[in-house]
Formats: C-alpha cells, sequence, structure tokens
C-alpha cells in the first residue's frame, strides 16, 4: 500500500473514532448488581401491569347479561337482580306501610317523599290541604300488618315493578279541632301497593308509585 494511501485511511479512521467517541452514555455510578436488580423489578412490574391489563379485558368479556326470555315475574326480577330476596321485600314493605300512616297522621310532606314517586306525592299533597282547609288532620292506627302478597312482579326496561297486596288491621279516622279525635273500630283493610326500583341503582329502596284499596276502608 502506498504511503498516501495508508495517510488516507488512517484520516478515516480518526473521523470515525473521534465521531462516536464525542457521544458517551450517561455513567452509572451504582454497583453492577445493584442495576442487575433494578431492571429485574421492572420486569415485574411490567408482566403485572400486562396482567392486569389481560384481567380487565376477561372481566369485561364475562359482563352478560343474562338471557330471561323464557323468564316471568319473580323469577325474571331475580334472574336480573340477584340481590332480590322475597322474604325481605314483604318485610321492608310491612315496615313502609307503617312508616307511611305515621308519616300521613304527622302530614309530613317531607317524610312521604322519601317513599313516594311524584305523582303519588301530588295526590297526597292535595288530599292533606283539603284536611288543612276543614281544619282537620288524619288518624290512621296500623294495629297489625297481616300479610304482605307479591300478586305481579315484572321488569320493563331498567326497572323492577311490584304490585304489592297489604292485608291489615287499622282504623281510620280524623282529629277535628272542635270536637277532636272519634274511637274509630278496628276492622281489615286490603291495599295494593305498586312500587318500582332502577336496577343496578346505588338505592335499595323501593318507591310507592300507586295506591290501590281493594276492600274495607283507608
Amino acid at each position: 500500500m502506498a504511503l498516501i494511501d495508508i495517510l488516507v485511511v488512517g484520516l478515516v479512521l480518526a473521523v470515525v473514532v473521534s465521531r462516536f467517541m464525542g457521544f458517551k452514555l450517561p455513567h452509572d455510578p451504582r454497583p453492577r448488581k445493584n442495576r442487575k436488580g433494578d431492571l429485574a423489578r421492572l420486569g415485574q412490574r411490567m408482566m403485572a401491569a400486562e396482567a392486569q391489563s389481560s384481567g380487565k379485558k376477561v372481566k369485561a368479556a364475562k359482563e352478560v347479561k343474562p338471557d330471561v326470555s323464557g323468564l316471568k315475574g319473580i323469577a325474571k326480577l331475580q334472574a336480573l337482580d340477584n340481590q332480590f330476596d322475597e322474604r325481605d321485600f314483604k318485610d321492608g314493605t310491612a315496615q313502609a306501610y307503617k312508616y307511611f300512616y305515621q308519616s300521613w297522621n304527622a302530614m309530613d310532606v317531607a317524610a312521604l317523599d322519601k317513599l313516594c314517586g311524584p305523582a303519588l306525592l301530588e295526590q297526597l299533597e292535595a288530599s292533606l290541604d283539603d284536611y288543612r282547609d276543614r281544619g282537620a288532620k288524619p288518624q290512621v292506627v296500623v294495629n297489625e300488618v297481616r300479610d304482605v302478597e307479591i300478586i305481579k312482579a315484572d321488569v320493563k326496561a331498567m326497572t323492577a315493578v311490584v304490585e304489592a297486596r297489604i292485608t291489615a288491621l287499622q282504623s281510620e279516622d280524623e282529629v277535628v279541632a272542635k270536637r277532636g279525635a272519634t274511637q274509630a273500630l278496628p276492622h281489615e283493610v286490603v291495599v295494593t301497593w305498586v312500587l318500582a326500583r332502577a336496577l343496578g341503582s346505588d338505592d335499595p329502596n323501593w318507591e310507592l308509585q300507586q295506591i290501590r284499596h281493594e276492600g274495607g276502608r283507608a
């Protein structure tokens, strides 16, 4: 090789070496074993994140609504709301029935609003206004709730609707300022309550939509 060729090759090598050596990677002062440990932990975090992401996808795929095409009544309601318990519903309705008349006797619209839907509450307010206009107040004494029977249950869209027939022993009267209360005799009353609740709601309470008097006075 001629001298000139040797000089050219040497010059090219110098340029290449200086180009790559001019950019140095940052130096990690930690011992090698510590760097390896951090790398292993990083790999574990990445694997955990990937597993969590995969788990979410699997969970989302399992959230399928049950097939209720062949179900009706309480069976359909229970299939769409596995928290519905018939005994608890009946006990709760019996307690709500007593609460309703305690609030009614007190003419407490705010308390009735916690139980009743807007349309029913408007009707009740009108009746209470009539009592006030006459200078009277209702007095219903519920001696006993004898039975609560579910006579109809359905799910419309995402709203559960249940009709409960309530049999109670009670007396109805009104208190008038001029004469006070009379001693009404207890008698059996049969009433149907129509209650509704949105499925999936955080509020477990049912809302009273309608009251139908089936027998006796109420």
